[in-house]
């Protein structure tokens, strides 16, 4: 769906998606009858995935651009037998061989991604004595990153970005200042416990960055 209003100032954009999965891949365990549990990427013959978008764009006066975007998905395995940790490593010697392998039917669990996100932006462009300048903020946050592991569940966070640039009225050059993080809010991308779920191995993203940027038009 897709709709300008108001003489083009205001502009609603929306979508429903339906993906139907075969062979997803995804984090799981394998064991080696000599070495015990091991961390692999498996597949999973059948799931979905199912949401919807929406994006806004809003010009309420000369120079000044709202913009704000949410979405919303959810899925679930269809059709998934997965190797069960706990119950394996207690069916076998504590130092193998690891003979009982034991699985679970995890069909018509929820996929592991944050159901919700939202985001925005901000920015005001204007010119004063020869010069044109922009101001911009944008804004993101994301849902909790769900796991069937609670050591592996990542906490909801926001992010805030600004920047600010200068350039001479009608040149082919802008510089500027930027800031990302810009309340160096900690976060993680992603969160694994391959081969123990009380250990899992993290990716956190970067604090509070800041620099000056130059760019220029051929």
């Amino acid at each position: 769906m897709k709709s300008d209003l108001f003489d083009r100032r205001l502009r609603l954009n929306g979508a429903l998606f339906y993906y139907d999965y075969k062979d997803q891949q995804v984090q799981g365990l394998e064991y080696d009858r000599d070495t015990g549990r091991l961390g692999k990427i498996t597949n999973v013959p059948k799931s979905h995935i199912m949401g919807g978008e929406i994006e806004l764009t809003w010009v309420p006066m000369d120079g000044l651009t709202i913009s704000q975007n949410i979405g919303y998905k959810t899925g679930e395995y269809d059709e998934y037998n997965a190797i069960d940790g706990p119950a394996t490593d207690a069916a076998n010697p504590v130092d193998g061989p690891w003979d009982n392998i034991i699985t679970n039917d995890r069909s018509g669990e929820r996929l592991a991604f944050p159901k919700m996100n939202y985001g925005g932006a901000i920015s005001y462009d204007w010119e004063m004595s020869g010069w044109e300048l922009r101001a911009e903020t944008n804004y993101n946050y994301r849902d909790e990153l769900y796991s069937l592991s609670a050591s592996s569940i990542i906490e909801p966070f926001w992010l805030w970005n600004s920047n600010f640039s200068v350039s001479p009225a009608g040149a082919n050059w802008r510089a500027g200042l930027w800031v990302r993080n810009m309340f160096n809010t900690y976060y993680e991308e992603t969160r694994n416990g391959f081969n123990s779920s009380s250990r899992p191995t993290t990716s956190p993203s970067q604090g509070r960055t800041y620099g000056v940027r130059l760019s220029m038009d051929f």
